[in-house]
């Protein structure tokens, strides 16, 4: 009934795909889980497998939040439950920390970063390998995260004497602790500072200078990458307690553009980014269609509810 995940999109690009398509994804996404924290649901299983066209070549980009197996009631969710993919896993769901709606917003964060770096973001291999990943590109857990987790003496070891903090477990610790080798794959991230010097050192194909007279692309697409890390480092807030929340993101300046308003009609990237965000305003009846009534009544076709 829907056209193809963004998975298979990507699939057949075989490229990553650019600040204006992941934009109208993002806020499309983000008024999925603003409803669903309304209503005190988790979906707990977001990856690109489950963001679904709805029709690309007629509408654009516009998807629907599909598959809720795994859903939860946030009242439900329980310290130590083992969720979400591993690659996709906020970190309170591997410390074993409180879990809420917050964890949905860290794999929002894997799928957009996913989807601009064309790359598996974490590494899946394992819990360890992840947590290795997490702590290389974003920093350590802070100490009362790490006290408080019933899981963290799996990964790190607490530091005696003078240095009573945590420290992340070496691959041999993490071998004697649990058994397991750790697989520690080569990443795309192991020569980055940190996750805005990822995005920002990304090359873009049409990261060109226009003129000398007036704002280049280099600067306006410059801007947006800003905007766009930025993003990113609130959604990967390690403490799910003050991660960014949907409502807050859908005001974020990546999803408003009030940064690209004056070059919308001067600037290429600009326009485009203007336009591809039309298909999040358009009066999308069978989104706001109530199952219950008789379409005929008000004049509509009826084209189902998914």
């Amino acid at each position: 009934m829907l056209d193809m995940s963004i998975w298979d999109l990507y699939s057949q690009m075989q490229e990553p795909f650019s600040l204006n398509e992941i934009r109208p994804i993002t806020q499309q996404l983000l008024v999925a889980f603003e409803a669903l924290k309304g209503i005190g649901i988790i979906h707990t299983d977001l990856k690109p497998d489950n963001v679904m066209l709805v029709n690309h070549k007629s509408q654009p980009f516009r998807i629907k939040l599909i598959d809720f197996g795994l859903a939860l009631l946030a009242s439900e969710a329980e310290v130590g439950m083992e969720i979400q993919p591993i690659s996709f896993r906020a970190p309170e769901v591997t410390l074993g920390l409180p879990i809420t709606e917050a964890i949905d917003m860290w794999s929002l964060g894997c799928v957009l970063a996913e989807m601009y770096f064309g790359i598996w973001f974490f590494p899946g291999a394992s819990t360890y390998d992840q947590m290795r990943a997490i702590c290389q590109l974003l920093g350590q857990p802070k100490k009362h995260l790490l006290d408080a987790g019933i899981n963290t003496w799996q990964y790190f070891i607490k530091g005696r004497g003078l240095t009573p903090g945590w420290e992340l477990m070496t691959p041999s610790q993490y071998k004697m602790v649990s058994g397991v080798q750790p697989e520690c794959p080569s990443w795309y991230f192991d020569d980055v500072k940190d996750l805005t010097g990822a995005v920002m050192e990304k090359p873009e194909e049409h990261d060109y200078d226009t003129s000398e007279d007036k704002i280049t692309l280099s600067e306006v697409m410059r801007e947006d990458k800003m905007a766009f890390s930025d993003l990113l480092n609130a959604l990967f807030n390690l403490d799910g307690q003050t991660r960014i929340t949907p409502g807050q993101a859908l005001e974020h300046s990546f999803v408003t553009m009030v940064h690209l308003e004056d070059n919308m009609y001067s600037n290429p990237h600009a326009s485009e980014a203007f336009e591809m965000m039309d298909i999040c305003t358009l009066d999308l009846s069978d989104a706001m269609c109530d199952p219950l009534s008789d379409p005929s009544e008000n004049g509509e076709t009826d084209i189902g509810v998914t």
